[in-house]
């Protein structure tokens, strides 16, 4: 028996070579309309920000390709706006669309994770603009002015209000990946701040479908619980 299965191994491995088929990939792609051709980087944080991979946009289009791993966070950078992430959640075929002139709106989509982060993106894009834009503001005056204070206490309510939106998205979306993703980034905002940092992590796990498929950040939690 074991010599037959060994040549049945064998056959497949060699039909795999034959047709060119290996393991399945997925892939992030890019259609922007109006993009220049430039360089393209796809960077994780893992913890900190790295480079994973580098290509180049011919007439508005590119693509990564990515093995197949658990859902994790992805973000694509481009040279003209460099300043600027789209995040991905990956775990699928992804694509980014939208107008170059237009980055904060670009769309991802392509599977329920993403179709899940648009959702809470629509939600927040507008307060995430502001607060960028004060930011922008506050880097150019003095912090003891008073339109210091003012531009700081503007992005202090607008941050509570994407807060607030963040964990309305994790209460009545429990199953989705989107809000384990969001739930790890709580965790991070509040670890060293948090008195009992495991027991935050418990809380937010619990906040979760306990049936949720296995992700990167679902298991971020989970060792942080220990």
């Amino acid at each position: 028996m074991r010599p037959l299965r060994n040549m049945l191994m064998a056959t497949a491995m060699l039909l795999a070579a034959c047709t060119g088929k290996g393991p399945e990939h997925d892939h992030i792609r890019g259609e922007i309309v109006g993009l220049p051709d430039q360089v393209v980087r796809l960077r994780a944080l893992d913890p900190d920000m790295r480079t994973v991979d580098t290509t180049l946009s011919v007439r508005g289009r590119f693509e990564f390709e990515l093995p197949r791993v658990l859902p994790r966070m992805m973000f694509v950078q481009f040279d003209n706006f460099a300043g600027f992430f789209v995040p991905v959640i990956t775990g699928g075929d992804v694509l980014i669309t939208g107008k170059s002139d237009e980055p904060d709106r670009f769309v991802v989509g392509g599977t329920q994770a993403c179709n899940d982060m648009e959702r809470y993106r629509s939600s927040t894009r507008e307060h995430e603009m502001a607060i960028r834009a004060i930011n922008l503001g506050l880097s150019a005056i003095t912090p003891d002015s008073s339109q210091y204070a003012t531009l700081t206490a503007r992005r202090d309510s607008l941050v509570g209000l994407c807060n607030g939106l963040r964990d309305e998205f994790i209460d009545r979306n429990p199953s989705s990946v989107m809000s384990a993703y969001l739930a790890w980034t709580k965790l991070s905002d509040t670890i060293f701040a948090a008195p009992h940092p495991r027991v935050y992590a418990c809380e937010l796990l619990d906040k979760l479908d306990s049936s949720m498929p296995a992700n990167t950040f679902i298991l971020r939690l989970q060792k942080a619980a220990k």
